[in-house]
C-alpha cells in the first residue's frame, strides 16, 4: 500500500487483509480514517510512519511483522488493546504515543528496539508485556503514561534507556537555567527484566515510588546517574559481580532500602549514591577502592565495615550519620579522612589490626 493510500477516507471502517501473503503498509496509508477493523494478513513486511494515526482501531491484532512499525504509526489513535505475535525490527518512536484509551499491550517476540517515547502519553496504559526482547527500552519510553502497573521484557533485552520508566518531568525557572523536576509514578509495583540486561542509563527508575520486589539482573554491568533514586518502597538490592562503578546519586534516598549485598568486583561508590537511605550495617566488598563524596549522607548505619583494599574516603562520606558507633577497618595504614568524613566521632568505637600503624 502506497503512501496515503487511503488516508482522510472517512467512510472506511474495515480492511480484511487476511487473503493476502505478505503486506507493506505506506506512510500515513489509513491515517485519519475511522477503521474500526483490521483483519491482519500472515506477514506485514513493515508499517509505515503514521501508517495508522488518528484512526479509530479499538483491537489490534496482527500476526508476524518481519520488519519494523515506523515512527508515530499508530499515533493518537482508539486502541483498547494490542496483541502481536512478533516483530523483527523496531517500535519507532512515539508509535503508540497518545492513545487515551490503551490499556493492554501484549508482544510475542521483537528482535528491534523499542524506540524512545513508543508508549508515551497513554494515560489508561496498565499492562505491557514482551515474550522475548526487544533489544533496547528507549528514553522517555512511558512519561505520562501514569497508570502503567505491570512492565515484563524477556531474554535478549540488552539496555534501558534513560528515563525510561519516568512518570513526569516538570520544568522549573531558576536563576539563569531551567530545573527539571521528576513527579513520582505511584501505579508501578512489578518490573520483571531477564538476565540479559547489562546497562541500566540516568534516571532509568527515578521516583519509582511503589516500585518494592525488585531485582538487578546478575548481568548488569552498569547502573547510571539517579537511576534507582527516590524509589522509597524498595527494602533490599543486590549489586551485580560485574558492576566496578555505581554511578552518583543512584540510590539517594530510598529512604526504605535497608539491605545491600555486594560482590567482589565493585571499586567505586559515587556521590551521594546511598544517601538517605535506611542501611543500618554496612559491609563494604573486598575490591571497593573509592568512596565519593557524601555518599552515605545521613543513613541510618549503626555499624560500618571499611575493607582493607579502600583507598580514598572523599569529605562527607557518612557525614549526619547519627547513629553509628562502630567501625571496623582492615587496612593496617590509616586512610586519609577529612574532618567532615563522619559526624560523631566522640560516640564512636573505631576497631583496627592488631598489626596496624593506626
Amino acid at each position: 500500500l502506497g503512501i496515503g493510500a487511503f488516508r482522510d477516507c472517512s467512510n472506511l471502517n474495515r480492511v480484511d487483509a487476511s487473503g493476502i501473503e505478505e503486506l507493506k503498509i505506506g506512510d500515513m496509508a489509513f491515517s485519519s480514517t475511522n477503521l474500526k477493523e483490521f483483519i491482519s494478513p500472515q506477514n506485514i513486511t513493515e508499517i509505515g510512519s503514521c501508517g495508522f494515526s488518528g484512526c479509530g482501531l479499538k483491537e489490534l491484532n496482527l500476526h508476524n511483522i518481519t520488519g519494523s512499525i515506523k515512527d508515530n504509526a499508530f499515533r493518537d489513535s482508539k486502541i483498547n488493546t494490542i496483541k502481536i505475535d512478533s516483530i523483527g525490527g523496531d517500535i519507532g518512536s512515539c508509535a503508540f504515543m497518545q492513545n487515551n484509551y490503551l490499556k493492554k499491550v501484549k508482544i510475542g517476540t521483537q528482535s528491534g528496539e523499542l524506540q524512545d517515547s513508543a508508549f508515551a502519553y497513554c494515560p489508561s496504559l496498565q499492562t505491557v508485556e514482551f515474550g522475548k526482547g526487544p533489544k533496547k527500552i528507549g528514553s522517555k519510553e512511558f512519561i505520562y503514561s501514569n497508570y502503567l502497573e505491570r512492565f515484563v521484557a524477556g531474554e535478549g533485552l540488552l539496555e534501558i534507556g534513560n528515563s525510561a520508566f519516568v512518570a513526569e518531568e516538570l520544568f522549573s525557572p531558576g536563576y539563569g537555567y531551567v530545573k527539571t523536576i521528576v513527579t513520582d509514578r505511584k501505579k508501578l509495583k512489578n518490573i520483571i527484566l531477564p538476565q540479559s540486561v547489562e546497562k541500566i542509563g540516568h534516571y532509568a527508575f527515578t521516583k519509582n515510588s511503589v516500585l518494592s520486589d525488585f531485582q538487578i539482573p546478575e548481568s548488569v554491568t552498569s547502573i547510571g546517574i539517579e537511576a534507582f533514586s527516590g524509589c522509597s518502597s524498595i527494602d533490599s538490592i543486590k549489586i551485580p559481580s560485574g558492576v566496578t562503578e555505581i554511578s552518583d546519586y543512584a540510590f539517594k534516598e530510598c529512604t526504605s532500602l535497608k539491605h545491600i549485598s555486594f560482590t567482589n568486583g565493585l571499586k567505586s561508590i559515587g556521590k551521594e549514591t546511598f544517601a538517605y537511605c535506611a542501611i543500618d550495617s554496612m559491609k563494604l566488598p573486598p575490591s571497593l577502592i573509592t568512596i565519593k563524596e557524601r555518599a552515605f549522607y545521613n543513613c541510618k548505619m549503626q555499624e560500618l565495615h571499611l575493607p582493607s583494599s579502600i583507598e580514598f574516603i572523599e569529605a562527607g562520606a557518612f557525614e549526619a550519620c547519627w547513629d553509628l558507633n562502630s567501625i571496623y577497618t582492615y587496612t593496617v595504614e590509616p586512610v586519609s579522612i577529612t574532618e567532615r568524613t563522619f559526624s560523631n566521632w566522640t560516640n564512636i568505637t573505631l576497631h583496627v589490626p592488631s598489626t596496624s600503624f593506626w
